[in-house]
């Protein structure tokens, strides 16, 4: 993964020097946030409360490589009356 993201950084950066600063930040922010639960999501309004709340979609790509698998699910189960897309073929970038 960091592979890619260093080449993408490094083409597309203003500041293509810095990419260790940035990579260091990511590492960080991969292996402590977020930090939620289900209580964090419980204040949403949904359609189950009301017919005019929005309607929430949890849209993940199947091919994801950052976010950890579950994480979609997870959340389409906390988040009352919400569905579920998973795009085919699709990747965090």
């Amino acid at each position: 993964y960091f592979e890619r993201v260093e080449k993408d950084y490094k083409a597309l950066s203003l500041t293509p020097d810095r990419f260790g600063e940035v990579a260091a930040k990511i590492k960080i922010m991969l292996e402590t946030l977020p930090q939620w639960d289900a209580t964090t999501f419980a204040d949403i309004p949904t359609r189950h409360d009301s017919a005019t709340a929005p309607l929430i979609f949890i849209v993940a790509g199947e091919k994801e490589e950052v976010i950890r698998h579950d994480v979609p699910f997870t959340l389409r189960d906390w988040i009352s009356c919400s569905q579920l897309i998973l795009l085919p073929g699709v990747g965090h970038f």
